[in-house]
């Protein structure tokens, strides 16, 4: 029997099987949220306890996934053997039928909020190219095409200097992950009636502490040359 390798720091599913490494089976977690049912489910874990392993999981599982030829991806042999393969019908009929947007916050552990904010925008942007092809979809309009291609292309980050052109950058992405969610649903027929059926799902790691930290971070920063605010209060340094 041929040995496999210990998988460490691996976080994407896709990856660890297509190495060959050893894998905990937690595939049924698919059979679990699908018959818990809800709008939302929400892993409350601690730190390294397999969340961004078990999201690309069922990323994985779920997602029409779309390859750069336009072509649906087939990742059925990813849970070959897998204990989701014997849940019937019911379950395996979900396989890749779902648009996802996957969305990390990791990036944003950053010194300062603007840092942060441009690399969460990073990673939007990251998230719209890898749904590129939806600028070719026929269901969707002229308007919305540029829209999706406007925000494709987001501003230099050498031009965003001052508080003001931050704040216009923000504003640019507020409503984004709606604009994606909202155009991948009208390009796989999942509108209206259909919405509730097969619905944009949205896996996203970790929750916003690190845009918190930086935040405060940037409160606490020296103004006017002046020691900081945690120097004169003596408010301890954040986590």
């Amino acid at each position: 029997m041929e040995r496999k390798k210990i998988g460490i720091g691996y976080e994407d599913y896709k990856r660890m099987i297509d190495d060959g490494c050893y894998y905990v089976d937690k595939t049924l977690l698919v059979r679990d949220i699908l018959k818990q049912g809800g709008m939302v489910t929400l892993f409350t874990r601690p730190r390294r306890f397999g969340k961004t392993l078990a999201l690309s999981m069922l990323r994985t599982f779920f997602e029409a996934e779309v390859g750069p030829d336009g072509n649906a991806v087939d990742n059925s042999r990813y849970f070959a053997g897998m204990r989701v393969m014997g849940c019937g019908e019911e379950v395996l009929s979900k396989m890749g039928r779902h648009p996802v947007i996957k969305l990390s916050l990791k990036s944003a552990r950053q010194p300062d909020f603007r840092t942060a904010m441009l690399r969460l925008r990073d990673q939007i942007v990251s998230e719209f190219l890898r749904h590129e092809y939806l600028c070719g979809s026929k269901r969707l309009s002229a308007t919305e095409i540029q829209t999706l291609k406007d925000l494709m292309l987001p501003e230099r980050e050498v031009k965003v200097r001052s508080e003001e052109d931050l704040m216009r950058e923000m504003g640019r992405y507020a409503t984004s992950l709606q604009i994606l969610s909202s155009a991948l649903a009208k390009h796989h027929g999942q509108m209206h009636q259909h919405l509730r059926r097969r619905r944009v799902v949205l896996p996203r790691l970790p929750p916003l502490a690190p845009l918190r930290r930086a935040g405060l971070r940037a409160a606490l920063e020296p103004r006017g040359g002046g020691r900081s605010a945690r120097h004169r209060t003596g408010t301890p340094s954040p986590p």
